[in-house]
């Protein structure tokens, strides 16, 4: 008979169990409230200029911030709930840096376990690794927690589950398969790493050949599953190519995720001293191919295997642009293209348990927005009531709440991931 993986007790834990806590992405904000809250205002960790200076390159996490941050997360995994009695002895080590953006996650491994002088309660001894998302270490340690023996947190369950697998019903997308296109990074990367983590085979497509198998790399270093698939959303038999890929690989195709997205500014007319000039119709066609029509490609075709197994999750990707932005008429119309296409979609494929969402993000940390004069990103950063852009993971957060069970009643919306900078408009 195996147990739940929630409250276990002393007698429930098996020398080489592993748990692990879902993820959890390190922001400005926590850094910022961390030093706040400490009064550790090392410019290490608040001031950019400096970081600069620094063999990092940038700011870091104040090392203790993800070191609370990881016992927050063992919570997550259920294991100690309403079981532990005290928290012993912990010994923690730094291994690396944690950069703003990093996402890191908590695996606890069963490392001893000692009989005490009273009959209710015993010791487990946990080694203890806070992994970033290339799944290399950033704190080794070990904690020491007296346990309780017995009492009602033992729920049998089928026994056909190991301790170590039945963990996995906490994933969220626990079996599930994934197309993740736009994933040689940024966004897709983000959400590929994420959606792994969460249980999920990935395919993971995009024109950057180099760039997916990194990807595809990353994901099976962290331990998941992942097959590269490079080619243009744009193509159909590259498309196909791609869906395929999931059903050969994994005997299905449950989640699409429509990520791939290009700009190519310029007014849309532009007269000086006489001198007309206007965007082109490459400039136009190039956007509203990958944007709009990439995303109609790649929903029919990933379609069809969801419409056969009754279940499919689609998210689609538009823009906070899709209001309207002063150089991106192409960019606009495509991003509020794919918004009307999600609402039509959404009514269509209904009837065959599919759900079509949108989600709408605003300025992230991408290659998109990297070559962003300083002059403007600082009028964008006013504009933000957050005052900061996304980091992906906040948008693949986004991803996997449409993509999840979570979402199962959820079709035909619009989610605006911006920090606000919609409100109002």
């Amino acid at each position: 008979m195996t147990y739940k993986t929630r409250g276990l007790t002393f007698e429930q834990f098996n020398l080489g169990d592993v748990f692990a806590s879902q993820a959890r992405t390190v922001t400005e904000a926590d850094v910022v409230n961390f030093a706040g809250l400490s009064g550790d205002f090392n410019p290490l960790h608040t001031d950019e200029e400096f970081g600069k200076t620094t063999p990092f390159g940038t700011r870091i996490a104040h090392g203790m911030l993800v070191a609370a941050m990881a016992t927050g997360m063992a919570n997550w995994t259920g294991v100690f709930e309403g079981t532990t009695i005290a928290l012993m002895e912990q010994v923690i080590q730094y291994k690396g840096a944690v950069k703003f953006g990093d996402t890191v996650h908590l695996e606890l491994k069963v490392a001893e376990k000692k009989e005490t002088s009273k009959p209710d309660r015993g010791v487990v001894v946990f080694e203890t690794r806070t992994l970033n998302q290339e799944g290399k270490a950033v704190i080794e340690g070990k904690w020491t927690l007296m346990m309780k023996r017995g009492g009602k947190s033992q729920i049998p369950i089928s026994n056909d589950q190991s301790l170590m697998t039945s963990r996995r019903g906490d994933m969220r997308l626990k079996d599930r398969v994934a197309l993740i296109t736009g994933g040689a990074g940024g966004i897709g990367r983000a959400t590929a790493l994420r959606f792994a983590r969460e249980g999920a085979g990935v395919v993971v497509a995009d024109m950057d050949e180099a760039g997916v198998n990194e990807t595809a790399r990353l994901v099976a270093d962290a331990g998941g599953k992942a097959i590269a698939a490079a080619g243009s959303v744009t193509a159909r038999a590259d498309v196909q190519r791609m869906v395929d890929a999931a059903t050969s690989n994994f005997g299905r195709l449950d989640i699409l995720i429509n990520n791939a997205g290009i700009n190519k500014d310029a007014l849309a007319v532009r007269v000086k001293d006489g001198d007309v000039k206007m965007m082109t119709d490459d400039q136009w066609d190039a956007v509203m191919n990958v944007n709009l029509k990439g995303t109609f490609v790649c929903s029919q075709i990933a379609a069809v295997p969801m419409m056969a197994q009754k279940f499919g999750r689609i998210v689609n990707t538009s823009s906070i642009g899709a209001l309207g932005n002063i150089g991106q008429a192409n960019y606009s119309a495509s991003k509020a293209g794919v918004i009307g296409l999600t609402k039509t979609l959404a009514l269509e494929w209904a009837r065959y348990n599919i759900s079509v969402n949108c989600v709408a993000p605003g300025a992230t940390k991408t290659r998109m927005t990297a070559g962003i004069p300083d002059n403007l990103m600082a009028g964008l950063l006013d504009k933000i009531p957050f005052r900061r852009m996304a980091e992906p993971d906040e948008i693949a957060a986004a991803h996997l709440f449409f993509a999840s069970d979570d979402a199962s009643y959820v079709t035909g919306q619009v989610l605006f991931v911006d920090g606000g900078i919609s409100v109002g408009v």
